[in-house]
């Protein structure tokens, strides 16, 4: 079952607003209530907009999705959603290549937003690892979000692939 608030101008599909939402998950209708919360416009990696995403207060899950292609790509609007939004922060000069510091930067910005939710974690997908490079790419990235210690998990993977999820690679403490 999907739901949707209407279309908008666009003939996109409008979101439920939070309290929606909560109202959804409270009634108990469901297991599972998925919300993709935000567009990446089909760029590999996007920082989030002013009161983007949308986590209703029920959240226990936020997953950000960045793509592995966006790594050592020019910070630019070919390859990066809001790639302005990073410069003004100060995170990378307009055309620098994008390292794992600056994915970092726009993961610990989902991880920020989603940590005013008491029950909701926090689980970076790297997706497009289509081949073995790029595979080995997301596994540098995902140990580079598991040494900080703040992320426990990271899953990869490739939704081209008939297994999309290569790895999922965890932060195990002694």
């Amino acid at each position: 079952m999907a739901a949707g608030a209407g279309l908008t101008e666009e003939g996109k599909v409008a979101g439920l607003t939070g309290a929606c939402l909560d109202y959804i998950y409270m009634s108990g209708l469901f297991d599972y209530i998925l919300v993709e919360a935000d567009g990446a416009k089909g760029k590999a990696l996007k920082f989030p907009g002013e009161g983007e995403p949308v986590l209703p207060g029920q959240t226990t899950l936020v997953i950000p999705v960045v793509g592995i292609n966006s790594l050592d790509c020019p910070l630019t609007a070919q390859y990066v959603h809001r790639e302005k939004l990073l410069v003004r922060l100060g995170v990378c000069a307009p055309g620098e290549l994008v390292t794992p510091g600056v994915i970092g930067r726009v993961v610990s910005e989902y991880a920020s937003r989603a940590g005013n939710l008491a029950a909701a974690r926090l689980v970076p997908v790297i997706n497009k690892a289509d081949s073995q490079e790029s595979i080995g790419k997301a596994r540098h990235l995902a140990k580079f979000f598991l040494l900080s210690r703040q992320i426990p998990r990271v899953v990869v993977t490739s939704t081209i692939k008939e297994n999309p999820v290569q790895e999922v690679m965890r932060w195990f403490q002694s």
